[in-house]
């Protein structure tokens, strides 16, 4: 039997976002393929590991902030040039900014084949960092060309690489994977939450930059004149929870709005809700909206750059309004919690379109795009 290559697969943690959930989507499928070791910058772990056979090594113990990441970067850089040093890698695929900078700063040194992969369009995730963030675009702006690969999440994030980052060469479109029937299976079981009103949901970081939880608290305001005792729940953490909070009760509907933080039984909500709202400013390849379908869940997104609207096919999936349209979002979602129909169609199929994201479909591009640059 041929002797497996050796990946080192790189990312900051395991915290729970969609691109780390599309790392724990991977981790199964690329251990059937390659002798594989997860490194990860920071040991926080907040989704379940797959049962597969593969490797597990947390350079720090969990950081709890950005500020602690920042000075802990010196000794992330040194550890993990030690690791591959000790573990002669084939090759290195690394998920994220932080990660990507890292392989690629280090490859210099040891040589080592790298692929990265670009989560968010990058002329606006940096936009609401300041300095550190203008500071962070212009080191990856000038690393990016160096790599082996660069895989974009969507058609979107490619454009934008190509223009903000000026790549040149080797760059291919992989969407985010998701383990369909696993999903579809989980969604069926009853939440963890007891709730006897219609809902809807609303998951993803608290970051109103990013999401624009603000925009849909001023939706569902509206909303709430069409129906008094609709909820609407968001289901995750971030540092905008305060701002969101007060801008709730600002806006009288506090009574109607539940945060929920951290949700292991996420796929069951998105299936009880009336529909799955996605308001971002900005995205790249929005897992949670495909999961979403996924779970049975009709869908509302904001047609923002970008990913909703290559998911969503103009519209044909789910709901697509404009971005930034309070009225627009408002409308759509008192149209979907007003006909049975209307969520029956879009139920239908979302969770048609969602198959064609699936692991065993998604995992096989990747599998194929390693080999073909352990190749060159």
């Amino acid at each position: 039997m041929k002797e497996k290559k050796k990946l080192l697969f790189l990312l900051p943690s395991l915290r729970g976002g969609g691109a780390e959930r599309v790392a724990v989507n991977l981790i199964p499928f690329l251990a059937k393929y390659f002798d594989l070791t997860l490194i990860l910058l920071e040991g926080k772990i907040e989704y379940e590991l797959p049962q597969a056979n593969f490797n597990l090594i947390s350079i720090s113990k969990e950081l709890r902030s950005p500020i602690r990441h920042l000075i802990n970067t010196p000794s992330h850089f040194f550890e993990f040039y030690r690791l591959i040093k000790e573990l002669r890698p084939d090759i290195i695929l690394s998920f994220m900014e932080q990660a990507n900078i890292i392989n690629l700063v280090i490859s210099k040194l040891t040589k080592h084949k790298t692929i990265i992969t670009q989560h968010v369009v990058p002329s606006r995730q940096f936009s609401h960092k300041g300095l550190l963030g203008k500071i962070i675009f212009k080191i990856s702006k000038g690393l990016y060309n160096n790599a082996q690969l660069i895989i974009a999440v969507s058609q979107g994030v490619l454009d934008d690489l190509y223009k903000s980052y000026s790549i040149k060469k080797n760059i291919t479109v992989i969407p985010n994977p998701i383990d369909f029937y696993f999903i579809k299976r989980k969604s069926l079981k009853p939440p963890e939450i007891k709730l006897t009103q219609e809902f809807f949901l609303c998951p993803g970081r608290l970051v109103i930059a990013h999401k624009a939880q603000d925009l849909l608290l001023r939706a569902f305001r509206k909303v709430l004149l069409y129906s008094p005792s609709i909820l609407l729940l968001f289901a995750g953490e971030g540092p905008d929870l305060s701002k969101l909070e007060v801008l709730s009760k600002e806006l009288g509907i506090s009574d109607n709005v539940m945060f929920l933080g951290w949700r292991k039984d996420l796929w069951s909500l998105m299936y009880c809700s009336i529909a799955t709202i996605l308001a971002s400013r900005y995205e790249g390849w929005p897992m949670v909206l495909i999961e979403a379908m996924a779970a049975g869940s009709p869908v509302i997104a904001t047609d923002c750059p970008s990913g909703p609207k290559e998911i969503l096919d103009n519209g044909r999936f789910g709901m697509l309004v404009p971005m930034e349209d309070e009225d627009a979002l408002a409308n759509a979602m008192i149209e979907m919690a007003s006909s049975e129909e209307i969520r029956k169609h879009y139920k239908r199929l979302g969770q048609k379109r969602a198959k064609e994201f699936d692991i065993n479909f998604i995992g096989k591009r990747y599998v194929e795009e390693i080999l073909r640059v352990l190749r060159e």
